[in-house]
């Protein structure tokens, strides 16, 4: 809050009004005036400022300056960031996502005997995380509200959508039309985020504003043509799997000319416009939390083992459960089997099984292990990414920041797979497994997200930084060796034995995830975090002293040089 406004000399008070611009003024009032005294409170200025910003947007009598008004870039190199959230467009946006992680599950559980299936992983689930990461590198730099722009925003969604509603899982109907059609989906959308920078080109924030603005959307313009540009060569592929390979090679290439300016020092102050990074963080995290959401999406539709016992009495194992479950839909996929008379003689007779109980205790501790373990690698990632742009990476390096910001594209797919392989287990919870190839997909999406978190911890102080930082550094070390061991023993899945029932499966994971979370917890103690940043903030003062002695050097040396010479020389 503002300072709570002061008395007069007369001993009243001084009221706060607002003039013909909107902006508060202070008139003092003794105790006996028109206006009575009010008491010190925050709420009086607070309102003032609220009343002014809320009149400012409120239009002028142009129509079409109602209508339009240019997008403006929302912060200046230097300036203080303020908080910043999503939006209601943001929010709808991101249901379009949950939606398009929904079909590329699909995809791949479908598809997990053949190529299509991880190659459409990878490829649908990269390109789709693209759409959403282009629009946030836009909004995290500019502020775009007319109603102009909002009509964009919707046209931008309904292109989206399209692209996820033509993700099938039938390679043939992919091949055939599907494919063609999400690719020229994609390329709309890139185009429509062409024509965003190419406002920022053509119009002008305000008379004299800088340039950066326009040269940061040239370089933005010539890099998304370039992405459109390999994208094109997807219309020569003849096979569905040759153009997931086309997508996956685009988002190689794109990543590629994003990371290479940054590397090489390419990049000036000059010629970019700064990112919002609190709002940046807190998006991206957003969007880990929507492909957690689509993991309990899958595992809350998924239909339980003891679904499908019906009146015959068999136990989980029998050949009447077997052929309940081909009933209810693709083996025991995410078809529902109840409503009928079988189903209820199914569970009067379920009632007098000692089999039945067991498959049903089981079957719950496969939901809750399932629901558990995607809860332990939320814990993980937002206990080991901070959240304030202090201590961010993407504040203290643009290397470090823009590899933590492409580490998210892996792992989305792995969390998309993480969540097809808990819908796909579930429904064997006292049964073996009739494909291993479920259980394959359980070990390689936690081995590839969890490996991910971690790396992004070790992102914000830097690699050096975080294994030298003398503080607590041998706790520090030995909990990163625990975490790592961990991680790689759920790669013994693979050797279970092939009788294994899917809920061991599931509980042993979530052991591990649980366990890695925990490690966590002690790796990021208060004591522990604050030493390894008291070293990183005195190790960086440390290095921007030395470089500015070096530049003070430098610019002496050459003015004894240019003192030395002479006329002739």
């Amino acid at each position: 809050f503002e300072p709570a406004p002061p008395a007069s000399p007369t001993g009243g008070m001084r009221s706060e009004t607002m003039d013909s611009t909107g902006s508060p003024t202070t008139t003092a009032t003794d105790n006996h005036g028109v206006i009575p005294p009010v008491p010190p409170s925050p709420v009086n200025h607070d309102t003032a400022i609220a009343k002014g910003q809320a009149q400012s947007h409120l239009g002028t009598a142009d129509a079409f300056t109602d209508f339009y008004w240019p997008a403006k870039r929302l912060l200046q190199w230097g300036e203080v960031q303020h908080g910043r959230h999503a939006d209601w467009a943001d929010l709808f946006y991101d249901l379009i996502l949950v939606g398009a992680a929904f079909q590329v599950g699909n995809l791949l559980k479908y598809n997990i005997d053949s190529a299509f299936g991880p190659l459409g992983l990878v490829g649908a689930g990269l390109t789709i995380t693209s759409s959403w990461s282009h629009l946030l590198l836009y909004r995290a730099r500019y502020e775009a509200t007319s109603p102009a722009h909002r009509m964009l925003d919707g046209l931008e969604g309904l292109v989206t959508a399209a692209q996820a509603h033509n993700i099938v899982a039938s390679p043939y109907a992919f091949e055939a039309v599907n494919g063609t059609a999400f690719v020229v989906f994609v390329l709309i959308g890139r185009l429509l985020q062409v024509l965003r920078r190419l406002e920022l080109c053509v119009v002008r924030e305000e008379p004299g504003s800088s340039s950066s603005s326009r040269r940061s959307a040239i370089d933005a313009m010539w890099k998304l043509l370039l992405e459109m540009l390999c994208l094109m060569t997807a219309f020569f592929a003849e096979t569905a799997e040759q153009v997931m390979i086309v997508l996956i090679g685009t988002w190689a290439f794109n990543s590629f000319v994003l990371a290479l300016p940054i590397v090489m020092r390419w990049y000036s102050r000059r010629t970019s416009v700064p990112l919002h990074v609190e709002y940046t963080i807190t998006r991206m995290g957003e969007l880990v939390m929507l492909m957690l959401g689509e993991g309990v999406l899958s595992l809350v539709i998924s239909v339980s083992d003891t679904t499908y016992l019906d009146s015959g009495g068999g136990g989980a194992d029998s050949d009447a459960h077997r052929r309940g479950r081909r009933l209810a839909g693709d083996g025991g996929g995410d078809g529902a089997g109840g409503g009928s008379k079988s189903s209820a003689r199914a569970a009067s007779a379920c009632a007098q099984s000692g089999a039945c109980w067991t498959a049903m205790f089981k079957s719950g501790a496969s939901f809750t292990a399932g629901f558990f373990l995607l809860l332990a690698c939320m814990y993980l990632y937002y206990r080991a990414n901070p959240f304030r742009r202090h201590h961010h990476a993407i504040r203290r390096s643009a290397p470090r920041g823009a590899s933590w910001n492409l580490l998210h594209y892996p792992l989305c797919c792995a969390l998309i797979a993480l969540g097809v392989s808990i819908k796909s287990l579930h429904p064997y919870a006292s049964d073996a497994v009739p494909n291993r190839r479920y259980v394959a997909l359980l070990a390689i999406s936690c081995l590839a997200s969890l490996p991910i978190v971690n790396l992004q911890m070790i992102l914000h102080p830097g690699p050096v930084n975080y294994f030298t930082a003398p503080a607590h550094r041998t706790q520090r070390i030995g909990l990163f060796a625990v975490k790592t061991a961990l991680t790689l023993a759920f790669a013994a899945m693979l050797a279970f034995p092939a009788s294994t029932e899917g809920y061991v499966y599931l509980c042993y994971a979530c052991v591990l995830g649980m366990a890695v979370a925990v490690t966590v917890v002690f790796e990021k103690k208060p004591d522990c975090e604050r030493a390894v940043w008291d070293y990183v903030d005195e190790e960086e003062a440390r290095a921007a002293e030395a470089a500015r002695a070096a530049r003070g050097g430098a610019d002496a040396s050459e003015e004894g040089t240019a003192g030395g010479r002479t006329p002739g020389g």
